[in-house]
């Protein structure tokens, strides 16, 4: 949900269809991560239609790695006028984001799930030939984290990263500025331009039960992607996806930063 499409046009086919995706990632603290998917879309009407997507997730920083199922996201898109259209999902966790190693809780970093039922809703309009989408993005739920960096030997990396036991993560909101071209008559090359505010500070709970947070988590990320899109045939695509920051908050408790 949310990739950047050419509302100028009807929804991508009269009839449902199916995508399966790759991506791998650089997070912080040297954690490499490899995200699959599979997702669904049936159109109930010329106009609406519903998707179902599942996620799994595998990350490994050399010390640990967790390898498990992340999300199941339920939208539906709806075309709102010529120029413009709608999306609203909700996300629910395929994971409780409290995965544990050697009997001690692993940090956000390391959970193939955040663990939280979180609601998006988002529109997408069409100026001219530029695409902007605005969206929202807030958790509903707590996940069950229990990391506390304090538990770790100081010559553990996870020593450095941030505590989130009882972690509470705070909304986001997003917008992507894009500019569909054709270099092909079946290809396609849409660079984007994606800026994440995210509203207030995390915070977790401290040893006596307290509200902690955590300095520097609220803030700008500034990223840049370019997608390219290639018709195989009338009814299959492929995707080539590639996206970099290029601003990020001080604090990224969440773990969802990559260096690509």
């Amino acid at each position: 949900m949310l990739r950047p499409q050419d509302v100028h046009e009807p929804m991508e086919s009269p009839s449902s269809t199916i995508k399966v995706g790759l991506s791998n990632g650089r997070a912080d603290h040297g954690i490499t991560v490899w995200n699959g998917f599979v997702q669904y879309r049936y159109p109930l009407l010329p106009s609406l239609s519903v998707d179902l997507k599942a996620s799994v997730a595998s990350l490994s920083n050399g010390e640990s790695t967790v390898t498990g199922a992340s999300d199941l996201i339920a939208s539906a898109s709806i075309d709102i006028g010529p120029h413009a259209g709608g999306v609203i999902g909700v996300k629910f966790p395929l994971g409780n984001g409290g995965r544990s190693s050697n009997d001690l809780p692993l940090p956000m970093d390391l959970q193939p799930s955040l663990g939280t039922i979180d609601i998006i809703t988002g529109v997408t309009l069409g100026l001219g030939r530029w695409l902007v989408t605005a969206a929202v993005q807030q958790p509903l739920t707590r996940n069950e984290n229990r990391f506390r960096a304090e538990e770790y030997p100081a010559t553990s990396s996870f020593e450095r990263i941030a505590s989130t036991a009882g972690f509470h993560r705070r909304g986001d909101i997003m917008m992507r500025i894009s500019y569909p071209f054709e270099v092909h008559q079946d290809i396609r090359i849409t660079p984007s331009l994606l800026p994440v505010y995210h509203i207030a500070d995390d915070s977790f709970e401290g040893p006596s039960g307290e509200s902690v947070p955590i300095p520097g988590s609220q803030g700008m990320t500034l990223n840049v992607n370019v997608l390219s899109t290639f018709t195989v045939d009338d009814g299959r695509t492929m995707d080539l996806s590639i996206g970099v920051p290029l601003v990020t908050r001080s604090a990224r408790s969440d773990g969802l930063t990559r260096a690509y």
